[in-house]
Formats: structure tokens, sequence, C-alpha cells
């Protein structure tokens, strides 16, 4: 049985949030996904080399991957509410805030994913180097 997914969050912390995870992303912006991870206190916005966060209150903690444009169609409609507090009503396929819904297969609900190494997308070739140089086991 999968658990549905509940928080609260404020609209601006919310659209903060995602702008971020919109910033550099380019063609990739209609394909990239993003993973929430929802707690008690906080929900990490992730997608692949960018990470933000914003305070929540968290009723049925979790996580839920979403398409980045998906999320863009919850930022636009969210910007049209009167309240400056979002109930947000996460299950398989459908994310609610309050009496507005959107619906797509993409959506899913679950086991928090794997945490990896992410990159920044505009890390430079020297940055990257250096990083795979502090990760890669030097023999003795």
């Amino acid at each position: 049985m999968i658990v549905p997914v509940e928080f609260v969050v404020q609209t601006a912390d919310l659209l903060q949030a995602t702008d971020q995870l919109k910033a550099n992303r380019g063609k990739y912006s209609e394909t990239d996904f993003v993973d929430i991870l929802a707690s008690e206190s906080v929900a990490i916005f992730r997608a692949v080399g960018t990470e933000s966060e914003a305070p929540v209150v968290g009723k049925i903690p979790g996580s839920v991957r979403v398409l980045l444009k998906t999320l863009d169609q919850i930022n636009k409609a969210v910007t049209t509410f009167k309240t400056t507090e979002l109930d947000f009503h996460c299950e398989p396929g459908i994310i609610k805030i309050g009496p507005w819904k959107v619906k797509n297969h993409e959506i899913k609900v679950g086991k928090i994913p794997e945490q990896r190494l992410a990159l920044p997308i505009d890390l430079s070739v020297l940055d990257t180097l250096a990083l795979a140089n502090t990760y890669i086991p030097q023999d003795q």
C-alpha cells in the first residue's frame, strides 16, 4: 500500500525553491525529474545537479517524484491563489493543492530515492576533474 504524502508550504518558499531548480536547465526542463523529500519540518527539492529546501509543516512525510515541467505548472497555478499557505496532497498520478489538482502518470509517490553525487549544471571541466580526483580511491 502506497501512503500519500502531505505537507503545507508557504507559496513564496515553494516559488523560490523551484526557481532554483529551473536555473540553467535549457532543453532538459521538459524531461528532468524533481524528487521532493518531505519531512516534518523541511521539504528538499532535488533535481540533477541542484538541490533546494523549503520549510514545511509535514503531515505525512515521504517522497514524491514529478517532472520539472509539472512543477512549473504547479507554480503557475499557485501564483493565482489568494493564499500564502499551500496544502499539498500527493498520490500516485495526482497532486492536489486545495481545490486545484494536476494529473500526470509520471507523478510517483514512494520510497526515498538513493542519494547520489550530483554535480551542478554549470560546473567547469577543471572543477569536474578535481571532484573526480577527490572521489576516486588513490593507491597507497
